[in-house]
């Protein structure tokens, strides 16, 4: 098992260690609370392009976010909508967590693998978890761990909700702040806004 602390800065290796699991042909399975990082966006996409499998759950209170602490202006991440645009067969997105009328529910894992490797720790993938915080993360080929982290992220796949649906283009998990509903939250047709509403999304 190796142990890396990201710190602000260079962490150019540590995230080529990570990069590498992405690489590889096996099924990726990730579990972050919040993604917004281009870069690993554009990873996920080029296995799609290769026929490799990618299974991304994220908490569904952090699909959404102010754009500014304090302020009314809500942002959907702009890596995410790319990655929903290409999901079909080799990527698949849910979301586990509520945030509706003071309901709140927290998916709060870090945890990143394929058959051959596991990554764990406190890194969502995030542009501010790569280059600017203070980081753990840990790496390890254990078999039995990895099986572990398997089941777990099966449990959690059961009972996530689906983000995206081809049927309809919705995004399904993501509720508009303003009205509560998720049901008129369509990015496909007209872009990003509530249509029961009208409130506009910010895509950054």
């Amino acid at each position: 098992m190796k142990t890396h602390f990201l710190k602000p800065g260079d962490n150019k290796i540590i995230i080529e260690n990570l990069s590498n699991l992405f690489l590889e042909d096996s099924d990726l399975h990730i579990a972050v609370a919040y993604f917004n990082s281009e870069y690993f966006a554009d990873l996920i996409i080029e296995r799609a392009k290769k026929k490799q499998k990618t299974l991304l759950i994220l908490n569904t209170s952090d699909l959404i976010r102010p754009k500014e602490a304090g302020k009314s202006e809500i942002v959907i991440s702009k890596a995410l909508i790319k990655i929903l645009k290409h999901e079909g067969n080799y990527i698949f997105c849910k979301s586990l967590g509520l945030r509706v009328l003071g309901n709140y529910q927290n998916m709060h894992h870090k945890f990143i693998f394929t058959k051959n490797k596991l990554f764990f720790g406190s890194l969502n993938l995030t542009d501010a978890a790569i280059n600017r915080n203070f980081e753990s993360l840990l790496e390890t080929d254990n078999k039995f761990l990895i099986k572990d982290f398997y089941s777990e992220f099966g449990k959690l796949w059961n009972i996530g909700s689906e983000l995206y649906s081809d049927r309809d283009g919705k995004l399904r998990s993501i509720m508009c702040p303003k009205c509560e509903n998720s049901d008129g939250v369509d990015f496909e047709s007209f872009g990003p806004i509530c249509h029961m509403c009208g409130y506009n999304f910010i895509v950054d």
